[in-house]
């Protein structure tokens, strides 16, 4: 949304918010999206202050934002999860004796359980 309303009336519909937005630049406030009640996770992949959304931290690992429900996810904690995702995909067809193809339903898959 280009202003407060229009992100508010877009984020009382979203379950999932990810914001990937240039460093130092806050896109949402807890005021826009507290009181919605679909949304139950926040992403923020810029790790430069202050946050793209207000109240996430970025080692947020699911921590609740502000007195929300709404889980948040920090830049590094995302990077982590990204970083050894790749590594131990990259060291799986390393040490195939086979050809691999890894796509990234299998990146996803592999994300998913091992996620903490």
């Amino acid at each position: 949304g280009s202003n407060s309303a229009a992100k508010q009336a877009a984020l009382a519909q979203a379950t999932v918010a990810l914001c990937a937005t240039p460093a130092g630049v806050r896109v949402l406030d807890i005021d826009q999206f507290a009181q919605s009640s679909t949304l139950k996770v926040v992403a923020d992949v810029n790790a430069v202050p202050p946050s793209a959304i207000e109240g996430v931290d970025v080692m947020a690992n699911g921590t609740l934002v502000g007195n929300t429900q709404i889980a948040g996810f920090g830049a590094l904690a995302i990077g982590q999860l990204k970083y050894v995702t790749q590594h131990k995909l990259l060291q799986r067809m390393l040490s195939s004796d086979v050809p691999m193809h890894i796509d990234y339903h299998d990146a996803y898959d592999f994300a998913c359980a091992n996620a903490k």
